[in-house]
């Protein structure tokens, strides 16, 4: 019987990469960058092994301060148990205040079905259903815009925590609504924000939008690299919405994305938000995939 082991993963690892099987070794590459952009700390990464060879892992990142998001997740096709690794690494990475551990999965490959069950067999359920739409052009939707943009740079942070705040109110983001009912819209909107800003913060990006010095709305566009960027939060104030106005905010956040040199804007929406849906494909956004929100609590697991 093979011996199935999980264990922290250690700088000699990233060493040994162009040895590993291509799914591994897209793994590791993953866990050295972030770990360069400081999205991960290297305790919270796993490797699973069999018989002493990684045959893929895990790592998380701090979501909120009772809450751990699975950045990445790996296994080799046929590894039997895979639910147990899963178990056990998550065991170890739980702090005293965590409460639930997450993972967007996306439909992106032959293993979606089987990584899905792995999940599920670990305690994790299906919290959320989302569509992902990517823009690949380079050039800026034609929308007409009757709107100010006005930066953080220029209104300050707590102005945008209060918008962010204002459109979850009615929001068709299940999860954003889920997080304020349970949470306090106030701590939500807090505790989004400062995440948001530990992926990428540009002041001159994050804007809040005004129709004759009234709120209208907020965009938040977010560079990951070189290549992929991303509409991480878009909303529209409940008073102002079915307008069009969300139209001129998606415009607003690709303009800037486009204008940075970005090649791949993503953009990842709730299954029934089909306002937002209808705008992206105004804007020029393309569906690609589906996505599942899945979310363990500490009971399920332990």
């Amino acid at each position: 019987m093979k011996k199935l082991e999980v264990r922290r993963i250690v700088k000699d690892d990233f060493s040994k990469i162009d040895l590993s099987k291509p799914l591994v070794k897209q793994f590791l590459q993953n866990i050295e960058r972030w770990l360069e952009r400081e999205y991960l700390t290297l305790p919270n990464c796993f490797a699973f092994t069999e018989d002493g060879e990684v045959v893929g892992g895990v790592c998380f990142a701090d979501d909120t301060e009772d809450e751990l998001e699975i950045m990445d997740f790996a296994i080799l096709p046929g590894v039997e148990n895979a639910q147990d690794l899963l178990t056990q690494a998550t065991l170890l990475a739980q702090r005293k205040q965590t409460k639930a551990i997450t993972y967007n999965l996306y439909d992106d490959s032959e293993q979606y079905a089987e990584i899905t069950d792995i999940f599920m067999k670990s305690g994790f359920e299906i919290k959320y259903k989302k569509m992902q739409f990517r823009y690949e052009k380079n050039t800026v939707p034609n929308v007409k815009c009757n709107v100010v943009f006005k930066p953080v740079s220029d209104v300050g942070i707590d102005k945008f925590i209060e918008a962010v705040e204002l459109v979850t109110i009615g929001t068709l983001d299940k999860s954003m609504a889920d997080d304020a009912k349970n949470n306090g819209p106030k701590k939500a909107a807090i505790e989004y924000v400062e995440g948001m800003k530990g992926i990428h913060f540009n002041r001159q990006w994050w804007k809040l939008a005004y129709l004759n010095d009234e709120l209208i709305g907020l965009i938040l566009p977010q560079k990951f690299d070189d290549e992929y960027s991303a509409i991480n939060y878009i909303g529209v104030v409940p008073a102002f919405r079915g307008k069009g106005y969300g139209l001129q905010l998606v415009a607003e956040g690709v303009k800037t994305l486009v204008e940075d040199g970005t090649k791949i804007i993503l953009a990842d929406i709730d299954v029934d938000n089909k306002p937002l849906e209808a705008q992206l494909l105004k804007a020029g956004f393309a569906y690609k995939m589906e996505e599942v929100v899945m979310v363990a609590t500490v009971r399920a697991l332990g």
